[in-house]
C-alpha cells in the first residue's frame, strides 16, 4: 500500500505544479508510446531522464 501512496503524492505534486501530462506529450510527439519513450530516455541527464525514470517505474507498478 505503500507504493500507491507514494504514487498518489507524486500525482498531487504534478497537479499543484501543472506537469500532469507532459511526459507522454513528449512522447507522443516523438512518435512513441509513452513507456517505449521511458525506456529509451531514462538514461537521459537532467529532467528528461529523471521524468522517464519515473514514467519506467510507475508503468511497471500499474503493469501488475
Amino acid at each position: 500500500m505503500a507504493k500507491a501512496q507514494g504514487l498518489t503524492k507524486a500525482r498531487e505534486s504534478m497537479e499543484r505544479r501543472g506537469t500532469v501530462g507532459l511526459f507522454t506529450k513528449k512522447a507522443h510527439a516523438a512518435g512513441k508510446s509513452t513507456q517505449e519513450f521511458a525506456r529509451e530516455k531514462r538514461h537521459a541527464g537532467g529532467k528528461l531522464g529523471k521524468e522517464a525514470v519515473f514514467a519506467a517505474n510507475a508503468g511497471k507498478r500499474f503493469k501488475k
